[in-house]
């Protein structure tokens, strides 16, 4: 049987990138003797190619993945597909329609969603077609057939999660060389000019209220949800992959990396037997105290990404739900940058109920940290969380909510406390922000009439030439800094 997925990537902020997702279900059933392409959606600019790739690839089955950001395009994508190939079974799955399902009502030409995690259902799917048997109760399953609405029952959570590490690469070398070629060169300078990314846990246990996450354990039954593959797979994976792509370096995506002591210090010990090549990984303050942070270091961890998200205490306390001290993230990320790994943070703007007074304080804090980059993404009303709920009831969302802006670089918020114009102009010159409020910390204090506090619209316009103009000052002291190095190792440098 064959399946063309197609990767709908429309309203994102991020160039053309690898999906750990759709790449694992194509590993999955390819395993299993099934055939599988990729279409890569960004634009109506690649319908075309879809085109193509429909007439030519004959499948047995479509399967549109959308994040909230692109859901709004699939009807038009949808009509699309129809119209080229009318009695093919098109189903859509990923994270939005598995977390509402119910959205398949306002979907036109679309069969089914899948709800959860789909390499088994979608086994199951194919193997019916195959058969020629009913497919309308495969698990995890809704359909759309004859004016009825079908809603089938959950598969269990696997009691392992091995036979799930699996990752289908080659399935989007085509596309990327198309859309974006340096598409692997995520954390180039510290890991190299070839790296892979990685998802190994598929779950977060926390309940930051912003965060579609904690919703992950309603996509099957029993317990399990949080998916962890055995230490053993993965590194055995890794290495493949290592050998087979010649890779310089690793990015694991997992929502928080070391959140599971003991399986990351198992990780850890046959990491630096097996491989010991520089990573990225994300950490959450407070899940990397003693031996964890000791095996940070020792395998090589180069970067963490560390989500702070707002510096005050009440948005992050009591609108985000993390519960987490402004004197413990300045601490713990003083200790990583100590040792030498490289701190990104990560942040949010535009929280409901913020005021540019409280967002004030995420500035400061970054600039106390001094961290290598630091972004700040826009806050995007996720369905299904408790932000977006409170974002719904207390009528903060503009008339056509999130379904008209690019996810996390423009507000659909109105607070009426904090433009929207100030919001999208702030974050899109965040970290320039921060190397200069860090610069005011140091010279004039935080209190200084120089603050951005009293400066940030004259100082915003200007901070893309100084952030180019950072970026060449700091290439040219570690220039510097490797010739120092090499000199006292020959013994040329007295």
């Amino acid at each position: 049987m064959k399946t063309l997925f197609v990767y709908n990537d429309v309203n994102s902020s991020e160039p053309a990138r690898y999906a750990c997702g759709i790449s694992s279900l194509s590993a999955y059933i390819k395993k299993c003797g099934h055939e599988t392409l990729l279409a890569y959606v960004q634009t109506v600019n690649d319908y075309a190619l879809l085109k193509e790739k429909i007439i030519q690839f004959k499948p047995d089955l479509i399967g549109i993945s959308t994040t909230t950001s692109g859901f709004s395009n699939v009807n038009h994508l949808s009509n699309y597909i129809k119209q080229i190939s009318p009695d093919i079974l098109l189903i859509v799955g990923g994270s939005h329609v598995s977390i509402i399902p119910d959205d398949i009502d306002t979907l036109n030409n679309v069969d089914g969603v899948c709800v959860g995690y789909g390499e088994m259902p979608l086994l199951q799917l194919l193997t019916s077609l195959e058969k020629g048997d009913d497919y309308l109760n495969t698990n995890n399953f809704w359909f759309k057939t004859n004016g009825k609405l079908i809603k089938n029952d959950k598969f269990p959570f696997p009691e392992s999660w091995d036979d799930f590490f699996d990752f289908d690469r080659e399935f989007f070398f085509e596309e990327l060389k198309r859309l974006n070629p340096n598409h692997s060169r995520f954390g180039r300078g510290f890991l190299g000019d070839k790296v892979y990314e990685y998802i190994i846990c598929r779950g977060c246990p926390f309940n930051c209220s912003f965060c579609a996450a904690p919703l992950i354990k309603t996509w099957g039954k029993g317990q399990g949800w949080l998916g962890v593959p055995s230490p053993e797979k993965v590194v055995k994976k890794l290495k493949e992959d290592v050998e087979k792509y010649n890779l310089t370096g690793l990015a694991f995506h997992d929502d928080v990396f070391t959140f599971h002591s003991k399986w990351f210090l198992e990780f850890a010990k046959l990491y630096i037997k097996e491989l010991k090549l520089p990573y990225v990984c994300n950490l959450r303050v407070g899940t990397f105290e003693g031996p964890v942070f000791e095996a940070l270091v020792e395998s090589n961890c180069r970067i963490v990404n560390v989500g702070i998200e707002s510096g005050n205490e009440y948005i992050r306390t009591k609108i985000a739900n993390r519960k987490i001290k402004t004197e413990k993230i300045i601490s713990d990320l003083a200790r990583l940058k100590k040792v030498g790994i490289a701190v990104n943070t990560n942040n949010m703007i535009g929280f409901p109920e913020e005021t540019f007074e409280q967002f004030m304080d995420t500035i400061n804090v970054n600039a106390m940290i001094g961290p290598a980059r630091s972004i700040a993404s826009v806050y995007y009303p996720y369905p299904g969380t408790a932000l977006y709920e409170k974002c719904q009831s207390e009528k903060l969302m503009e008339q056509n909510g999130n379904d008209t802006v690019m996810e996390r670089k423009q507000s659909c918020l109105h607070l009426p406390n904090f433009p929207k114009k100030k919001i999208e102009r702030i974050a899109h010159n965040f970290f320039p922000l921060i190397l200069y409020q860090r610069l005011i910390l140091k010279v004039f204090g935080l209190d200084s009439i120089f603050s951005l506090k009293y400066t940030e619209p004259f100082v915003s316009p200007f901070s893309a030439p100084g952030l180019k103009l950072y970026f060449i000052l700091r290439n040219i002291r570690w220039k510097i800094k490797d010739i120092v190095k090499i000199l006292k190792v020959t013994g040329r440098f007295l």
